[in-house]
């Protein structure tokens, strides 16, 4: 046998088998990615889905008629059980530095009406009011912040 007719089939071996490992690379970046961007939405969408739950408790403590104790109570047990703080941190280990820094933001903007409940504010009076529009505007710009990082265009 001569290295004539061997050659050529030994290069086509190799060469065949470096086009299949870059092919399997370039799936399995693809798939890391999709999988990736898939996790990142479903611990954003847990974070939204626990500061909905938190403002929404703090918003009943604040319609509410409770007296100051039991006030100041009811607001920090509604801002613990929505589970806001073990969402934050999920979201600080898979995000990227903007979705984390805003998502840091909406969280403080949340304690402020935690707070303000606590303190029994009307939701009528501006200090509320004005609370609760820093909490909407930071809100906005965390969802924007991750719809930028998971690459969806929708919004809403």
């Amino acid at each position: 046998m001569s290295w004539s007719v061997s050659l050529p089939a030994l290069l086509g071996t190799v060469l065949g088998a470096s086009v299949t490992l870059l092919a399997d690379r370039i799936r399995w970046r693809r798939d890391h990615a999709l999988l990736s961007q898939k996790t990142r939405r479903e611990v954003y969408a847990a974070y939204l889905a626990a500061l909905h739950t938190g403002s929404e408790r703090i918003r009943a403590v604040v319609l509410g008629d409770a007296t100051a104790a039991d006030r100041l109570s009811a607001a920090g047990e509604a801002f613990r059980a929505a589970g806001v703080y073990q969402a934050r941190e999920h979201v600080a280990l898979l995000a990227s530095e903007a979705v984390a820094c805003s998502a840091g933001q909406v969280l403080y903007r949340l304690r402020d009406l935690r707070d303000l409940a606590a303190r029994g504010l009307s939701p009528a009076s501006s200090d509320y009011e004005h609370a609760v529009m820093r909490y909407d505007e930071a809100l906005t710009d965390l969802r924007t912040a991750m719809r930028q990082d998971i690459g969806s265009t929708s919004g809403g």
